[in-house]
């Protein structure tokens, strides 16, 4: 009974792992580029030195009279600190007073002066081309879904390896391939590399699900929590003129001492209530600066609060985006990311070029004897050997763990803690270099 569920498991891997091949080599290629995004996007607005000091709720009142004053008839839909510098103001109005944020007009403002700085209104820049491609495959949003569909096959093809890696360790050396020379090795080193980036693909192909799926899980969110909110203040007056974001902003921060605006809906929008604002708020050290709350602020005063949690799917899904893509622990992490990207690659290579070696090697073929390469052959390794995805699993968890709480050395040990099994891939290369140069 045992073999054939195994069987039947090793044949779900290695077709799923066929079907996701193509599909894990483009979303790498443009995520590994998107990984430095930061870095290498030169059309961002630039601010002059007399522009640093951060914006103010009167900044934004000014903003948004400049906002609507240029484009009269169309609805405030939200106003936030651009995400990459908060130096920078993004509004968002609803064209044909629409309270859709699907097609809004969006607009960029210098958070000091006031003044609109020229932003384009679409995102089909380089950058923007290959987010779209990367999220959705240029398929619209069910290119979206079906990239969430690919994420899901994706972690079944990663914890059905999990499962079946044991059996193959068996007498055999952690990261040993038998035979260099024969189509074995593909399958060896599928095994080996696949051991050093579980933990990382799993972690990313994860959090990719939750962000394919974030439209989905925001409208769940419309249809539950919204609408309770909504029923909550149906007898809360909507029809009085919206107060000033001064004093939206002082009642605040004046709940959230020590926490930044990170976003205002407008009330009457499609992802807020008639009657009252919706504000998000973030904490200020490294773990809570992911994390946000929702403040309920009235529109008759702006002067009365409450705090609200998010449900815990959107919160999971807010805090995958910096885990998605390795961008909050500063170059270091980047360039973890980037190396574990490298190293998807290579898994995903050399397990087609085993499948395909493996279904055109004829039965006459000869098949090669030489001493198999065994780079960690130890007492200490082969005790761990078939248990070695878990521990990096448990390792990397932990190193996301300490990359999330804290940005000082803590963070760097964390970084570390991530990257450790590429130390095996590093040495394992290390030794057939040296082997092929003594040969």
């Amino acid at each position: 009974m045992k073999s054939i569920v195994f069987k039947r498991l090793y044949q779900a891997h290695l077709y799923g792992g066929l079907f996701v091949a193509l599909h894990l080599v483009v979303l790498i290629l443009t995520g590994s580029v998107l990984l430095f995004r930061g870095e290498l996007e030169t059309d961002r607005p630039l601010l002059t030195t007399q522009e640093l000091t951060p914006w103010t709720g009167e900044t934004l009142d000014r903003i948004l009279t400049d906002a609507i004053t240029r484009f009269p008839g169309e609805r405030p839909l939200a106003i936030f600190p651009d995400e990459s510098d908060n130096r920078l103001i993004q509004v968002r109005l609803g064209k044909e007073n629409s309270k859709k944020f699907r097609g809004a007009r969006k607009l960029l403002y210098s958070g000091k002066t006031a003044l609109p700085i020229e932003a384009p209104q679409n995102d089909d820049g380089f950058f923007g081309t290959l987010l779209v491609l990367h999220r959705e495959l240029f398929l619209g949003t069910y290119g979206k879904l079906y990239v969430g569909f690919v994420g899901l096959i994706l972690v079944f093809v990663l914890l059905s390896g999990f499962f079946i890696y044991g059996n193959f360790m068996r007498g055999k050396s952690f990261g040993e391939i038998r035979d260099p020379r024969s189509t074995r090795a593909y399958s060896d080193a599928h095994r080996f590399i696949g051991a050093c980036a579980f933990a990382w693909l799993l972690l990313v192909s994860m959090t990719g699900v939750l962000l394919s799926f974030n439209g989905p899980l925001l409208k769940i969110y419309q249809a539950g929590e919204l609408k309770s909110l909504s029923q909550e203040y149906a007898n809360v007056s909507t029809q009085a003129a919206l107060p000033k974001l001064a004093t939206v902003v002082e009642t605040a921060q004046r709940l959230k001492p020590h926490d930044r605006l990170t976003y205002i809906a407008f009330p009457d929008t499609e992802f807020s209530i008639p009657s009252h604002f919706l504000i998000l708020m973030n904490g200020t050290t490294a773990f809570t600066s992911k994390l946000s709350e929702l403040l309920v602020v009235d529109r008759e005063t702006g002067t009365e609060a409450q705090a609200r949690q998010l449900p815990i799917y959107l919160k999971l899904a807010l805090i995958s985006e910096p885990l998605h893509f390795g961008n909050y622990g500063g170059m270091v992490l980047k360039l973890v990311w980037l190396a574990f990207s490298l190293l998807s690659m290579a898994l995903t290579a050399s397990g087609v070029a085993a499948f395909i070696l493996k279904k055109t090697r004829k039965p006459a073929d000869p098949v090669h004897k030489s001493t198999p390469f065994t780079p960690f052959q130890s007492r200490a390794m082969d005790r761990v050997k078939r248990y070695f995805p878990a521990i990096v699993l448990g390792l990397g968890a932990i190193g996301i763990v300490l990359t999330l709480v804290s940005d000082g050395w803590i963070g760097w040990i964390g970084a570390a803690t991530v990257a450790l099994p590429l130390v095996f891939v590093i040495g394992s290369l290390r030794a057939a270099i040296k082997r092929r140069g003594s040969s």
